[in-house]
């Protein structure tokens, strides 16, 4: 069995580990929001996280998502430019990462906007909420990747 000599596995270093505890404190609130979003319409206003200010649940969900997508640049970034990993192992997990939110957001705004678990025709029938835990799941297994990597 041929073994891949520059995968070095370890803790991530400072940096890293802020970065990587950003995405999974992101990760959380992108699912509480959606599923307050889901559980009580679009028009659910939330009081956490905003110092007591009415806020709407979606705007919040879109800022998380937001600093999501940046927070994932910077780490796949990060591995692919200090070139102490495999390239196309880190490229691989770096697809799985933006594959995965592309999952979570569409099985989310599906879930939003149909009563769950209303079925995808086009892709075996599964539900959007199915969509959106596959997303969670892909996004879980690439930050285990980028943290357990050095």
């Amino acid at each position: 069995m041929k073994t891949n000599k520059k995968l070095q596995w370890g803790l991530p270093n400072k940096v890293e580990g802020f970065l990587i505890g950003s995405l999974l404190l992101l990760l959380f609130l992108i699912d509480i929001l959606q599923n307050k979003i889901q559980d009580f319409g679009l028009g659910y206003a939330v009081t956490f996280a905003t110092a007591g200010h009415l806020v709407l649940a979606i705007n919040l969900f879109w800022i998380a998502v937001g600093l999501f997508t940046i927070i994932s640049v910077l780490v796949f970034s990060r591995s692919i430019w200090q070139g102490r990993t495999d390239r196309k192992v880190d490229v691989f997990f770096g697809v799985l990462m933006f594959l995965g939110l592309v999952l979570l957001v569409a099985g989310a705004i599906g879930a939003f906007n149909f009563q769950a678990p209303e079925a995808v025709a086009w892709f075996y029938g599964l539900p959007q909420i199915t969509f959106y835990h596959i997303g969670m799941l892909m996004e879980i297994i690439a930050g285990l990747y980028f943290a357990t990597t050095k």
